[in-house]
C-alpha cells in the first residue's frame, strides 16, 4: 500500500521500528510480538527504511502508533486504513507530540 507518504513493509528490522513504540505499555507487548514475526500483523512506516520517523503497526484488533513526529499525511493514510463497518482500538504512543495525538 502506498497512500500518501506511507509504505507497507514485507519485511523490517525490529530494533529500528521497536523504539518508535518505547511510549506504548503495556500495548507494546502486541507490537513486540509481530515485529519480532511472532503475531500476524501488517507495518506501515513513513520515511527511509533505516530511519522511519512514524510506524504504525496493525496488529488484530487493534492500530498502535508510534513515532517522532508523523506527518498529516501519514495520519491521514492511517485513518483510510480503518474499517467504517467495525470497531477498532487505536492506540497512540505517548511519545507522540501533542499536535499529533
Amino acid at each position: 500500500m502506498n497512500a500518501g507518504r506511507m509504505r507497507e513493509l514485507g519485511t523490517w528490522d525490529t530494533n529500528t521500528l521497536g523504539s518508535l513504540f518505547s511510549g506504548l505499555r503495556p500495548q507494546q507487548l502486541h507490537v513486540a510480538s509481530v515485529l519480532a514475526g511472532h503475531s500476524a500483523g501488517r507495518v506501515f512506516i513513513e520515511g527511509p527504511d533505516g530511519r522511519p520517523s512514524a510506524a504504525a503497526v496493525w496488529a488484530g484488533e487493534g492500530l498502535y502508533v508510534g513515532g517522532r513526529n508523523p506527518s498529516s499525511s501519514f495520519l491521514g493514510a492511517i485513518n483510510e486504513l480503518l474499517p467504517r463497518d467495525r470497531y477498532t482500538a487505536v492506540f497512540l504512543s505517548s511519545a507522540l507530540p501533542t499536535t499529533a495525538r
